[in-house]
């Protein structure tokens, strides 16, 4: 898959995002924004509903509130149906940010790169109430031009939440993230945290040498068996793409689960569930073969304390036949502590690695983030992170970190300085091995409330 190809399904991703939003009439926008588009005054941001990880589904609720249980792209906050931003037709721009960059590169074998240049992005959000139920389009494209050559990134997102009967809800999504660029441009400092909010917003993604598509979709029926407990079943397909020095790898997931969720109190909930996964890849793996399965069992629990601590957790075990297979522990923890002025946050998980690495065996990666207030106009975040592989057959390893400075110009414009660093050793042929760094230095325009045109 040449890059012009790719540029093309970049494109045709975008138009597909406006088209389907062109044609709602009576409509209330949702809310997206990435954390390069967080003001200053953001940083003490209401500790999340539901942990995205902990495989809580949307209670069977109305329309009305069934808003709050599809989340806004690229962050793990829930979506509402009054964003604010400048309304164009049907559809909500939220946001809109510059700003300049550079970038280096040091591969382990080669010679080191490097690349400046622009970038534009914009939030688009679109949402509309249905017949007892809810569409939510979300997309956050981004065009950056840089030593003579035009990048298309996007992140993009369609959800759909329809109430069946009082007890029963379905829920869709489609989500796509897409990366023309090569590795010198995979690292922004949208992939590392959620760093102007304080919560760490796990990417589980490592750089390719090449382009990437990230494609999933999921479908859930939920059963309210009381007012507090539900039964969610969900079957799961997923697509992954990376385009490695001209050769194109991909890697599909067929599956599905069951969860059941109680919750104690509206501070506390608690889930047990079990899933099992086919996964067919391109790529030539270790063991062998193109295809394997794996099977999970977990249990966790989601839980705030006053507002200003939020903690989610869960624990289990997985399994993948093969030769040198066994049940392995998995599962996740994620902690956000809000101070008056400051928050700090950590997250840890450990997940398959079909999508991040397009391989069978697990994917480890733990963040931390801390976001500080210095008076009215000035906000700071710092974070770092690190990734490894177990069972890949690949030695895979990494490790990542930031730092932003923001200024706050005006209510609605908020300059931005930023660093981030990635390091990436690794035996598997399709990812960068090597150091990157880059400096950028932007304006965010936030728009204000929904103007009628």
């Amino acid at each position: 898959m040449n890059p012009r190809m790719l540029t093309s399904f970049g494109a045709a991703v975008l138009i597909l995002i406006s088209a389907l939003a062109a044609l709602g009439q009576d409509v209330s926008a949702g809310s997206s924004s990435s954390d390069q588009q967080m003001t200053a005054d953001q940083t003490s941001l209401p500790v999340p509903e539901t942990n995205v990880d902990s495989g809580d589904s949307p209670l069977s609720q109305g329309p009305a509130e069934a808003d709050s249980h599809i989340k806004q792209v690229g962050t793990p906050f829930p979506l509402h149906m009054d964003p604010g931003g400048y309304r164009i037709g049907p559809v909500h721009l939220l946001s809109v940010s510059t700003s300049g960059f550079y970038n280096t590169a040091s591969p382990q074998v080669g010679n080191s790169e490097s690349i400046w240049g622009t970038s534009i992005a914009g939030d688009l959000a679109y949402t509309r109430k249905l017949d007892r139920g809810l569409l939510a389009i979300q997309g956050n494209p981004v065009v950056t031009v840089g030593s003579g050559s035009a990048y298309f990134n996007t992140e993009g997102s369609i959800d759909f939440v329809r109430l069946l009967s009082p007890r029963w809800t379905m829920t869709a999504n489609a989500a796509v993230v897409f990366y023309q660029n090569e590795f010198l441009l995979q690292t922004p400092q949208y992939l590392l945290a959620y760093a102007a909010g304080g919560l760490v917003l796990q990417r589980l993604y490592v750089q390719q040498k090449g382009s990437t598509i990230f494609e999933s979709n999921s479908f859930s029926l939920a059963y309210q068996l009381s007012g507090r407990t539900q039964l969610s079943l969900s079957p799961n397909i997923g697509l992954s793409l990376n385009d490695a020095d001209g050769t194109a790898y991909t890697v599909g997931q067929l599956g599905g689960g069951a969860t059941l969720t109680h919750s104690f109190t509206p501070n506390r909930s608690g889930f047990v569930s079990a899933s099992t996964m086919r996964a067919y890849s391109t790529q030539p793996q270790s063991s062998g073969g193109n295809s394997w399965s794996t099977s999970t069992i977990s249990g966790g629990f989601t839980q705030s304390f006053r507002g200003s601590l939020f903690v989610s957790a869960s624990a289990g075990a997985s399994y993948q036949p093969g030769s040198a297979s066994r049940w392995l522990p998995t599962g996740s923890l994620t902690i956000m502590k809000t101070f008056h002025k400051n928050t700090f946050s950590a997250a840890y998980s450990r997940s398959t690695a079909a999508q991040t690495l397009l391989s069978s065996g697990y994917y480890d990666q733990a963040d931390i983030a801390y976001a500080s207030h210095f008076g009215r106009k000035f906000s700071t975040s710092i974070g770092m992170g690190a990734f490894r592989s177990i069972q890949t057959g690949y030695h895979d390893h990494g490790r990542r970190a930031y730092a932003s400075i923001n200024y706050n110009w005006h209510p609605n414009l908020v300059w931005s300085i930023g660093y981030t660093y990635s390091n990436q050793t690794s035996t598997e042929a399709t990812v960068y091995n090597g150091t990157t760094n880059g400096f950028r230095i932007g304006l965010n325009w936030i728009l204000g409330r929904p103007v009628a045109r």
